[in-house]
Formats: C-alpha cells, sequence, structure tokens
C-alpha cells in the first residue's frame, strides 16, 4: 500500500454518495472552528485533537476521509493516518471549495 496521500483521493462527489447511502465514514474537517462558522458540510466533524485522538483507536480499516479548503492542507494529516496504519485514509480532493462548486452550492464559498 501507497503511504503517499495523493494516491489516496476521494472526490466530493463519491463523499457525497457514500454520505447518501449512509455507508460507514467519518467526514473530518481540519480547518478549524472559524472556517466552519462561514462554510461547513453537514455531517462533518471538527478536527479537534481530541477526536484526533479518538480515531487513532478506530479499527485500521476505518473510513476517514479528510477535508481542508481546497484540498491540500488535508492531504498532510491524510499521510499522517496512512503512516499510523490507516488502510481507508482519504483526502477529499478540492475541499469544500469543491464541494460547494459540485454537491451543495448552499454551502457558502470563500
Amino acid at each position: 500500500m501507497s503511504l503517499d496521500p495523493r494516491e489516496h483521493q476521494i472526490t466530493v462527489t463519491e463523499v457525497a454518495e457514500k454520505m447518501q447511502k449512509g455507508e460507514p465514514l467519518r467526514l473530518i474537517d481540519i480547518r478549524g472552528p472559524q472556517f466552519r462558522e462561514i462554510a461547513n458540510i453537514e455531517g462533518s466533524e471538527d478536527a479537534t485533537e481530541e477526536l484526533i485522538e479518538e480515531l487513532l483507536t478506530l479499527p485500521k480499516d476505518t473510513e476517514i476521509v479528510f477535508h481542508c479548503h481546497v484540498g491540500v492542507s488535508s492531504l498532510d494529516i491524510t499521510g499522517y493516518f496512512l503512516e499510523q496504519g490507516f488502510t481507508n485514509a482519504k483526502n477529499m480532493a478540492g475541499g469544500i471549495a469543491a464541494w460547494s462548486a459540485e454537491v451543495d452550492p448552499d454551502v457558502p464559498r470563500y
């Protein structure tokens, strides 16, 4: 398995489809609370230190999707989880900006 997070990406459309089907995935927003107040994906979780510690205790095959504003910063934490042995850690390509453009135009763009 490659540890390069660029090889572990998922599109916003794929995330939306999985969420609509009720597939078990954790959508983690690494942008911080001030940006979550501006724009937020329903069902996403704020990447607090406590949440990251909790995620690290989950089974290594848990699907965890990280996102940021445009999908660049979230590559780092995706890579970290891959290094910790998680086989289903993914980066949401394009971030919340792509989500707003392609999935839910009601999510504000900034």
